[in-house]
């Protein structure tokens, strides 16, 4: 048998202790950490009630304990009726986990209530990128890109130009010779570890707005920090070991005070910038070219200058008059002249929605129009109480880096659209949606789907750079 009655029955008091440390401690801290991921009080004990339990695979362990003999006999159906005893208590455990909670939300005072609803509030806000998303992915970018820029320069030096430059120097003194090599080989590196330890502009207000949210935010930003503080030095206390025969503590304190000089000096940061731009601007040659041959404008004309025309971010609120209603239900375009032409919605981003899309509670959304119209559309969802502060529009990070923007295009007599209307010329299907034309002195803002294109008509379109250059 796999439990011995005997053995249960004289190591009862451990068993006991064991399963109530792990139906107890299990809950508590799986609870925890969903409450941190911003989940409610009751999801986070029905989650901690069904992790709280001694999965099967404990009897694979303890049995090939038992085999190599590294476990005492008794510790075996010991393991295994804890098992039997929290798998069995599991079930009424999720069932008991709403009274649970209940119970708790009751006695918690107000205070701590508002501010776990604050909490999750926040931590379940929709955005296009979250902030930690964004930061990681800047991180691990630099880091690994300028990691093996800084391996591979370490690498040159010690296979081909420490060894050259010895053979050339070798009636030199070694310490001449070797301050020589570092000397060269810091030189190469010093832009890259520049870049890699010092944040960017456009990264900063992240980190500051991931730094005020939360205390817990802290904690992993500084670790980020020194990661990219202690791969810095590390470069340098390798490049150090490899030139010179010093004592480690010497080398280790040299490599810190070379990575704070690089933090303060500028000169390094204008030559990093100098390699970076010249970086971005090889990498983004062919959409260049791609402009060259079909330009789209930058700017509106003088006729459109005079509408104001944005793209405006909205945060959908719970109680907002727009929830539940499709796009076409709500008919925006002809009430209020927008169109929305974005919608997040958690890890899902719908460019163009269809009229039979759906708004939901938290949606952000993307709107074109005038600033009069914007603002029309934003009093329309201030209109029931307290949404004044739920409700703000206001430029955003996230959305600075969205995939649609708002460009234009003229008409020429070979494009594919010329002669075609709205609803033929294919716009939707390459994911773009036409919300203006220019034709002479006239400016047809939301023009009607059965308006013909004709040659030298200027275009303004919202969708990504590539389709729209597609659509011209």
């Amino acid at each position: 048998m796999m439990v011995d009655p005997k053995i249960l029955a004289e190591y009862w008091l451990p068993i006991l202790i064991l399963s109530l440390i792990t139906i107890f401690g299990k809950t508590l801290v799986s609870a925890f950490g969903v409450m941190i991921a911003g989940k409610n009080i009751k999801t986070a004990l029905q989650t901690g009630f069904s992790l709280a339990q001694v999965g099967e695979f404990a009897f694979i362990i303890a049995g090939l304990g038992n085999a190599l003999g590294v476990m005492e006999a008794h510790i075996y159906p010991i393991i295994v009726a804890v098992s039997v005893i929290t798998t069995f208590t599991t079930p009424y455990g999720i069932r008991l986990a709403s009274p649970i909670a209940n119970a708790i939300e009751k006695r918690l005072p107000q205070k701590i209530k508002d501010r776990l609803d604050n909490y999750a509030q926040r931590q379940n806000s929709v955005n296009l990128e979250s902030d930690w998303k964004k930061l990681i992915k800047y991180y691990s970018v630099r880091i690994i890109i300028y990691g093996i820029i800084l391996t591979a320069i370490w690498l040159a030096a010690v296979k081909w130009l420490y060894p050259f430059m010895n053979d050339k120097l070798s009636e030199w003194n070694h310490i001449v010779v070797g301050i020589i090599n570092f000397l060269i080989t810091a030189s190469a590196m010093a832009p890259f570890l520049r870049g890699l330890m010092v944040q960017k502009k456009d990264i900063r207000p992240t980190v500051q707005k991931l730094w005020n949210d939360s205390r817990f935010n802290r904690g992993g930003i500084v670790a980020f920090t020194l990661l990219r503080y202690f791969i810095a030095t590390t470069f340098i206390t390798m490049t150090l070991f490899k030139t010179f025969n010093w004592n480690s503590w010497i080398i280790i304190l040299i490599a810190i005070s070379l990575v704070i000089i690089l933090l303060l000096s500028r000169h390094t940061l204008r030559g990093f910038s100098h390699i970076e731009q010249q970086f971005i601007s090889n990498l983004n040659s062919k959409d260049a070219i791609d402009e060259e041959h079909k330009p789209i404008r930058k700017g509106f004309n003088e006729n459109f200058k005079e509408h104001d025309i944005d793209l405006t971010p909205y945060i959908v609120p719970v109680a907002s008059e727009i929830v539940g209603y499709t796009i076409k239900e709500l008919n925006l375009r002809q009430r209020f002249g927008i169109n929305i032409v974005k919608i997040d919605r958690g890890k899902k981003h719908i460019n163009l929605p269809s009229g039979n899309e759906r708004i939901f509670p938290g949606d952000r959304i993307l709107t074109i129009g005038t600033d009069k119209q914007n603002k029309a559309f934003a009093e329309f969802m201030r209109q029931q109480e307290n949404l004044e502060n739920e409700l703000e529009s206001h430029e955003d990070e996230d959305f600075e880096n969205t995939k649609v923007a708002l460009e234009s295009f003229v008409v020429e007599a070979s494009s594919p659209i010329n002669g075609k209307s709205l609803r033929d010329c294919g716009a939707r299907d390459l994911g773009c949606m036409i919300v203006g034309i220019d034709r002479g002195m006239d400016s047809i803002m939301n023009p009607d789907p059965s308006l013909v294109f004709e040659t030298d008509d200027v275009v303004w379109v919202v969708g990504s750079k590539a389709n729209i250059q597609k659509l011209c």
